[in-house]
Formats: C-alpha cells, sequence, structure tokens
C-alpha cells in the first residue's frame, strides 16, 4: 500500500502545542503517549504534513497534550466523534477544534 503526503491544518485556541493522534502506527496507534505533534504557524492556528497509507479509513483526534484527558471536546464539552480521513486527497485538510479537555 502506497502512501500519500497530506497536510493537516488546526484552527484551535489552545496552548503551546496540539498533537494528533489516531489509528495508525503513524499517529501512535491510540497511545496518547506516541502522539505526533503539530507545528505552531500562528496564534490558533497548526499544521503538520506527514505520509500516510493511502486506501485504508485513518480515525483520528486532537489532544492538547499527550494525554487523553486532554481530547478535543464540543463547543459544550461534550465528547467528539473520530475525524476520518481517507486518501489520496489533493487539497490539505482543515479542522476546528473548539476546546480541549482538562
Amino acid at each position: 500500500m502506497a502512501n500519500k503526503k497530506v497536510e493537516i491544518i488546526v484552527h484551535a485556541v489552545a496552548g503551546e502545542e496540539i498533537y494528533m493522534c489516531g489509528s495508525i502506527p503513524q499517529l501512535g496507534n491510540w497511545d496518547a503517549a506516541k502522539a505526533v505533534a503539530l507545528k505552531k504557524v500562528n496564534d490558533g492556528e497548526y499544521s503538520i504534513t506527514k505520509m500516510l497509507p493511502e486506501g485504508q479509513m485513518i480515525q483520528f483526534k486532537f489532544l492538547s497534550a499527550k494525554d487523553w484527558n486532554c481530547v478535543e471536546k464540543g463547543m459544550y464539552g461534550e465528547e467528539l466523534d473520530n475525524h476520518i480521513l481517507f486518501l489520496p486527497v489533493s487539497e490539505p485538510q482543515v479542522y476546528g477544534v473548539d476546546k480541549f479537555g482538562k
């Protein structure tokens, strides 16, 4: 299975760090300690470019620390479904996060 380069952009009010953790080894296999850091681009904007497997459903979440207590939440603090990505995609994938736990 081939890998494809994908850019992920996240708009969020957060501290200095945001992490991405998900269902594949490149994203930590749901182990928050292995989550990958996004780079802070501007205030409230973070990005990462990763080589991810094509032709496979990838599920993931964003965290404000390498801890599941710091997972993204909805506007009212509710739990959210996983994000789903299916490659290939040709455009950067843009996500918004309203808040994080903790």
